[in-house]
């Protein structure tokens, strides 16, 4: 499962459009059968261009669209020339000796004001990325996400503090007025850009990933033909070895490469899209997949470390795993069923038991969860087996949202007497009452069998 999501919040028009055809090129290559692919774009809030398919077709189409659609990554641009014109100004003040020119502190609050501005365009971002990962937990088999991005900083603005950093250091050292030089003694550079840090973010973006299963690859692209990509090195990509373009560009490390480091993927800096994404085909087509038995029970946050036996061969893979419970699972796999039909393991199925009631705009839907009881694990205490299921609901339809998951569990006693052969062909019945809101029209249910953790999931359109 690969998904392509466009940071159109950052991403500039030429970057955009060479990205297209190198990602058109990677679907064509590498997708086979059962493959499946989503589209998602960001701008002010996350856009859901293509969902899962396996219709190639239907990808490539998407791609275009989205392809032809104008991001707002040059609003970002323009606010980075206007405080570069500002600080281009202060240092022509300062070659010339302008009695003038401005207060060194007013170019620093202009900087400040454009970190806080990043900063918080940054936040929904993450956010919205957030969200499309932790939705691929629920997803079976390899998932990986494809960003593309032209900022996504751990210091927002801190390329620019860096830039007038500089400039204060050759005020100092050279013939502006003394009201320009007395400013820029006391302006504190370094200080300022440490008050953004959107770090702790990201990392806990990596570790949201990481408990999804999802591998992170990223792009920040170059279509100037500068930079690393003239080098056409590809071992400078291994995270830890990254020696990208970020030190021209930002003093510190990028957040995407980050956020590949932690999950196993790979991130791009200052690279041409169809050589980035030539080596992204290498490695979805070359991976082994490692699997152990944890004893770790839900909740918990271990750290992971693969070591090859020979010298001369280097591998990648996640950081850490977050183990969870099936009980922190069933929220977002009953949600996840309303598209994608999860393993019906329980062998459960779904009713309407009665006449549906409208009342305004709700309608009140009587229905019968059907729960196999051969199928639920019992264990004997004293003179009865004990045993119990949750039960968890999730409603949605056509553009509305998945409404919140509700859960009602059920305990159950028989009989110590009760034999396999009595519950052959016997159902659980677990009757309820689920109200559709206006615009709802489908029912996904969950079921959690407590004793051994075996789930089912059924869903039916009204």
């Amino acid at each position: 499962r690969l998904v392509v999501y466009l940071d159109d919040s950052t991403l500039l028009s030429n970057n955009r459009k060479a990205i297209i055809p190198a990602l058109k090129k990677l679907i064509t290559d590498t997708m086979r059968g059962d493959d499946q692919v989503m589209i998602a774009t960001y701008s002010q809030s996350m856009k859901i261009g293509l969902p899962w398919t396996s219709d190639m077709g239907a990808v490539q189409s998407a791609l275009d669209s989205v392809g032809s659609e104008a991001g707002t990554g040059r609003i970002r641009q323009a606010a980075r020339k206007r405080i570069e014109d500002d600080i281009r100004s202060a240092v022509s003040a300062a070659s010339i000796g302008n009695t003038s020119a401005s207060d060194f502190r007013d170019i620093l609050s202009g900087v400040r004001n454009y970190a806080s501005s990043a900063a918080r365009d940054l936040a929904p971002s993450a956010g919205a990325l957030e969200d499309l990962v932790e939705s691929l937990a629920v997803v079976g088999g390899r998932k990986s996400v494809f960003i593309a991005s032209d900022s996504f900083s751990t210091r927002p603005g801190g390329d620019v503090f860096a830039y007038l950093e500089n400039v204060r250091q050759q005020i100092l050292a050279g013939d502006a007025s003394e009201k320009l030089k007395g400013s820029a003694r006391t302006a504190r550079v370094t200080t300022a850009a440490s008050e953004f840090n959107t770090n702790d973010a990201i990392l806990a973006l990596g570790r949201i990933a990481n408990a999804a299963g999802v591998a992170v690859y990223a792009l920040d692209p170059d279509t100037s033909g500068g930079g690393l990509a003239e080098s056409g090195n590809l071992d400078q990509l291994v995270p830890g070895q990254l020696q990208s373009g970020t030190s021209a560009r930002t003093p510190e490390v990028d957040g995407l490469q980050i956020l590949a480091e932690a999950t196993g993927g790979l991130a791009w800096i200052g690279m041409r899209p169809a050589l980035a994404v030539e080596t992204l085909r290498a490695d979805l087509e070359n991976y082994y997949s490692l699997g152990y038995r944890a004893k770790t029970g839900g909740g918990v946050e271990r750290s992971i470390e693969v070591k090859p036996k020979r010298a001369d061969v280097r591998v990648r893979a996640k950081k850490s795993i977050l183990f969870r419970s099936a009980e922190s699972e069933m929220s977002d796999r009953v949600t996840a069923n309303l598209q994608s039909a999860q393993l019906n393991d329980l062998g459960i199925s779904l009713e309407v038991a009665g006449e549906v009631r409208t009342e305004g705009d709700k309608r009140h839907v009587p229905v019968h969860v059907m729960i196999p009881a051969r199928n639920l694990t019992v264990v004997p205490e004293g003179s009865v087996l004990t045993g119990g299921f949750s039960v968890y609901v999730c409603t949605a339809g056509g553009k509305a949202e998945p409404s919140g998951v509700n859960e009602q569990s059920h305990e159950i006693q028989w009989p110590l007497s009760t034999t396999a052969e009595q519950l052959k062909d016997r159902p659980m019945v677990f009757a309820m009452e689920i109200v559709l809101e206006k615009g709802r029209d489908q029912i996904s249910v969950g079921v959690l069998d407590h004793r051994s953790q075996a789930t089912g999931f059924s869903k039916i359109a009204m």
